[in-house]
């Protein structure tokens, strides 16, 4: 009789806890997730210069020549970097990812492709000038090595 006791009150305890969760800690959950506590404050106002192709060209092209000033150790390098990238997207608040490929050879003739991925930021703002390469900073970079 003990042990049906403690089964009904162990399957009592679920049914309250299953309750609770749907009265209570679900309503909270949907309140939190709906306000505005994850938004971030942004400095772009979107429109067509800051997701616009022009601004993803020259991404790859500020990230196409930071990779060239950390590999470029002498004259003989030739770095041959792809017309256009694989992939690029826009993250929003001026950043942007690009994925990218090129060919590198050495001083030896020995050439090799690389793929990259790269995280860059515009940091001028709208009145800036995006071809300037002082106003982009390179959040991340991998699959230099």
């Amino acid at each position: 009789m003990k042990k049906f006791l403690n089964f009904v009150a162990l399957i009592a305890f679920f049914i309250g806890l299953l309750v609770f969760m749907h009265k209570v800690v679900k309503p909270w959950v949907i309140n939190v997730a709906s306000s505005d506590l994850f938004l971030e404050d942004v400095s772009e106002e979107g429109g067509p210069a800051v997701d616009s192709p022009t601004m993803l060209t020259l991404a790859y092209a500020h990230c196409s020549t930071y990779i060239e000033n950390e590999l470029a150790d002498d004259e003989d390098t030739v770095i041959n970097f792809a017309a256009k990238p694989r992939h690029s997207w826009s993250l929003g608040n001026y950043e942007y990812v690009i994925n990218a490929e090129f060919e590198i050879t050495d001083a030896s003739g020995v050439s090799k492709d690389k793929k990259f991925v790269c995280r860059i930021k515009y940091t001028g703002g709208p009145e800036g000038n995006t071809s300037d390469l002082e106003e982009w900073s390179v959040e991340g970079m991998s699959g230099l090595d």
